[in-house]
């Protein structure tokens, strides 16, 4: 774990003086950039150890306490299993409103473009140019309306 907290720390330092790196401001900065990694191995090896001290503890006490605890950790893993799950549930709920929203603005700007064309746009009907660029705004509003619905 050392090793690659260490490797990190040095790639890190080593993409520095490279374009595109970022640029350093100062010791501090340098190594801020990596707090979440020594973050992440001290929860690691907290967790370890918290397990490690468990299991020491699982011989030292008597066997009613332990099917006692058994019991209320299958309810702990329970309740959090039902809050993820809700959880889960709203996060779709809300990523498929966003998506109807953006679909109903889209379908909004290709009927505004549409009508935009056909009535408040005085262009001459006889110019080539013209008439070809209103046919090419038409087939666009076409596709998005097409792909939005399907």
């Amino acid at each position: 774990m050392a090793s690659l907290i260490g490797t990190a720390v040095t790639d890190h330092l080593a993409k520095k003086g490279q374009p595109g790196a970022p640029a350093s401001h100062g010791r501090r900065i340098e190594r801020g950039r990596l707090i979440f990694v020594y973050r992440a191995a001290f929860v690691g090896l907290a967790a370890f150890a918290a397990a490690l001290v468990g299991f020491g503890l699982q011989e030292l006490l008597p066997a009613a306490y332990l099917a006692t605890s058994k019991s209320m950790i299958g309810s702990i893993v329970g309740l959090i299993a039902s809050l993820l799950s809700i959880v889960l549930g709203l996060l779709v709920w809300t990523s498929h409103g966003q998506f109807i929203s953006q679909q109903t603005q889209l379908q909004t700007i290709a009927v505004a473009a549409l009508q935009l064309d056909d009535e408040h746009l005085s262009l001459p009907r006889h110019s080539t140019h013209l008439t070809a660029r209103r046919r090419l705004l038409y087939y666009i509003s076409r596709l998005a309306l097409r792909e939005t619905i399907a």
